[in-house]
């Protein structure tokens, strides 16, 4: 899975992340090209540290304390927080983080999926709403697509043989990146995400 996942995440229209939960320190395994993009810092930067580094003084110990304990009940999450960028700017940072069980290991990696939401929130956030999102409604919603990412399209996409064939896996694959991104950033509004299918067309 997790060769999968690295596999396919510089494809990511948004920063991802990997990072071991079961090491000293959490530390990040991965980041794509969209980290460089997102903080300023190249994703060598990252690799073997805790991502912790990108917070500073205005993040939130709660939001902090709420990560914490998903990590340590292997639970998924998603919260709004202050981080940094390598030049010191402030911004606001929706992280959701994954888990993703691996045969004969149990849960040891976390798949982080981050959005710089400043322009669009400012910088004030109240988790409240993102707290009580449940981690059976983010699993239900973002692994559906992750398996259809790893498995189906990537069986597809092997297999096709005709320009149109690797077309049509390029749009299904940009259409559940989308879906994907469309969750994380309507978490909030969970009640009218309930019928979110990531495999349903893109509405125009």
């Amino acid at each position: 899975m997790l060769e999968k996942l690295i596999k396919f995440a510089e494809y990511f229209p948004y920063c991802v992340t990997i990072v071991d939960v079961k090491q000293t320190g959490r530390p990040c395994l991965y980041a794509n090209k969209k980290f460089f993009e997102n903080t300023g810092y190249h994703p060598q930067e990252a690799i073997g540290r805790n991502l912790a580094f990108l917070q500073g003084e205005a993040t939130q110990e709660e939001s902090r304390n709420f990560m914490r304990k998903a990590f340590r009940d292997g639970a998924a999450c998603i919260q709004d927080l202050i981080n940094y960028k390598k030049d010191g700017t402030p911004f606001l940072n929706r992280l959701l983080m994954v888990p993703l069980e691996q045969a004969n290991r149990g849960t040891h990696i976390y798949i982080g999926i981050q959005n710089d939401v400043t322009e669009s929130r400012g910088f004030e956030h109240d988790n409240t709403l993102l707290s009580k999102v449940t981690d059976g409604e983010i699993k239900h919603h973002i692994n559906n697509a992750l398996t259809i990412i790893f498995f189906t399209l990537e069986s597809n996409l092997r297999k096709a043989k005709s320009p149109e064939e690797i077309q049509h896996s390029i749009l299904l694959l940009t259409q559940t990146f989308s879906r994907i991104n469309e969750f994380v950033l309507n978490a909030e509004n969970i009640s009218e995400l309930d019928n979110f299918d990531p495999s349903s067309p893109m509405k125009n």
